[in-house]
């Protein structure tokens, strides 16, 4: 899993354009190859992002929500979903910005001007004369990777904390979420 992030670009784009060419020829070299080549080499941060996570969370968490009764599926929907939310959304911020700026595995992997992408269009026009329109392109993209970036910075701050929001319904935080009992002390009698 670890091969596509040590191994430099130019090589991965030479491979994946041998295997397409020579091993997968059902697959022609176009919108399809690009995309199977973008899965390959971004899969690996998916993982390590993600499985980072999953062990910070633990097993405890699962085991009890199934002491409780809770199904497989009502873990996964109730408790790891939530969990996971912040790394799936760090992975695919890192994904956007690593495959919006990859321009040898497109070049090796795009049939015609049909697959051009926005780094392939930015070379080709670039090698010419440069355009407002490649101007346009740049300013987009520049907005594009600011606003990910904010919601990335913002979206954690956005959410008012699970005390906060249970006390507006008018509920009560359950005893084992206080302060006191998370750090192991027990609380002081009369206090």
């Amino acid at each position: 899993m670890l091969i596509p992030l040590s191994t430099p670009e130019i090589v991965m784009g030479t491979m994946l354009f041998l295997v397409f060419d020579n091993l997968y020829t059902s697959i022609p070299l176009g919108r399809t190859a690009m995309l199977l080549g973008h899965v390959t080499f971004s899969i690996s941060y998916v993982v390590v992002i993600v499985r980072g996570r999953l062990a910070s969370i633990g097993r405890d968490l699962e085991e009890a929500a199934q002491d409780l009764g809770a199904t497989p599926l009502q873990v996964v929907r109730t408790i790891l979903r939530p969990l996971l939310g912040p790394a799936v959304f760090a992975s695919l911020m890192i994904l956007f910005a690593t495959s919006i700026d990859d321009f040898v595995i497109s070049a090796f992997l795009s049939a015609d001007a049909s697959t051009e992408t926005v780094p392939i269009k930015i070379y080709s026009t670039v090698r010419g004369s440069p355009t407002p329109a490649l101007n346009a392109m740049a300013t987009a993209m520049l907005l594009g990777t600011t606003v990910a970036i904010a919601l990335a910075v913002l979206a954690p701050q956005g959410l008012p904390p699970r005390r906060a929001r249970l006390r507006r319904r008018g509920l009560r935080p359950h005893r084992a979420l206080t302060p006191a009992f998370r750090c192991g002390s027990r609380p002081r009698a009369g206090g």
